[in-house]
C-alpha cells in the first residue's frame, strides 16, 4: 500500500528504502561542560542525544572524578591537550573510504567549556569537524574566563553540611532549575570532608587568582 508521499517520492527518485540505525550511530557529539562542573551536567541532555548519536562527556582535570599530577593547573594550554588526547581514544580517525565511514563531530561547550571547545577545534586535529556550539562562554583564556565568575563564587556557600542542602541551595539560588539535573550533577561537584561537611571539590576561586 502506498501514500501520497511514496506517489511523489517515485516521481523523482528510483527507489526508496528504510534503513534502521541502532542507538547510538550518527554524530559524534563531544560536550565540554564548564569550570567547577562535571560531565554529569549534561546528562539530561545525553539522555536525548544518544538516541541518535555517539555523545562523549568527561571531568576535565581538578574536576569530578578526573584526576592528574597537577590538578590545579586549568590553563587553556593543558586542557587543550586533555580534550585532543581523549578524543584521540574514542573518535576513529578520518578515513579516505565513503562519507558514512567518516561520522560528523560536533563540539558542545558550555562556559568555560564552550572557550576549550573553541579553541580544541582551532586545532585542526578533530575528525570530520562540522561544528562548535558554544552556551554562556565567557571570552579570553581559561584563567581569564574564570576571574569573570568572582561575583559569583563570593556568593555561594563554600560548605554544605549535607547534599540534601547542596541541592537545596542549588535549586533555590537558580544555579540550576531542573530537580533530576541538580540531583544527579551537584554531588559530582563536591567532596565530603573528615568532618562530614561537603566542600566543592574544585576551588575555583584559588584558580582564578
Amino acid at each position: 500500500m502506498t501514500d501520497a508521499y511514496d506517489d511523489v517520492w517515485a516521481k523523482y527518485f528510483d527507489s526508496k528504502e528504510d534503513l534502521v540505525l541502532p542507538n547510538g550511530d550518527g554524530p559524534h557529539v563531544v560536550l565540554l561542560h564548564g569550570g567547577g562542573y562535571t560531565s554529569l551536567t549534561w546528562c539530561l541532555v545525553t539522555a536525548i542525544l544518544k538516541e541518535n548519536c555517539t555523545v562523549h562527556a568527561f571531568d576535565l582535570r581538578g574536576h569530578g572524578q578526573t584526576h592528574t599530577s597537577n590538578d590545579d593547573d586549568l590553563s587553556i594550554d593543558t586542557l587543550v591537550q586533555d580534550t585532543l588526547h581523549v578524543l584521540d581514544h574514542v573518535i576513529p580517525p578520518k578515513t579516505d573510504g565513503a562519507d558514512q565511514e567518516n561520522p560528523q563531530t560536533i563540539i558542545v561547550g558550555h562556559s568555560l567549556g564552550g572557550a576549550l571547545g573553541v579553541r580544541v577545534a582551532a586545532t585542526g586535529r578533530v575528525p570530520s569537524l562540522e561544528g562548535v556550539m558554544v552556551i554562556d562562554v565567557v571570552e579570553g583564556t581559561a584563567m581569564a574566563s574564570l576571574k569573570h565568575m568572582g561575583a559569583i563564587l563570593e556568593r555561594r556557600p563554600s560548605r554544605f553540611r549535607s547534599y540534601k542542602d547542596a541541592i537545596h541551595w542549588a535549586l533555590h539560588s537558580g544555579t540550576v532549575h531542573n530537580p533530576e539535573a541538580v540531583e544527579v550533577s551537584i554531588p559530582s561537584q563536591l567532596k565530603q570532608l573528615e568532618d562530614g561537611s561537603l566542600v566543592w571539590k574544585t576551588d575555583l576561586a584559588s584558580s582564578a587568582k
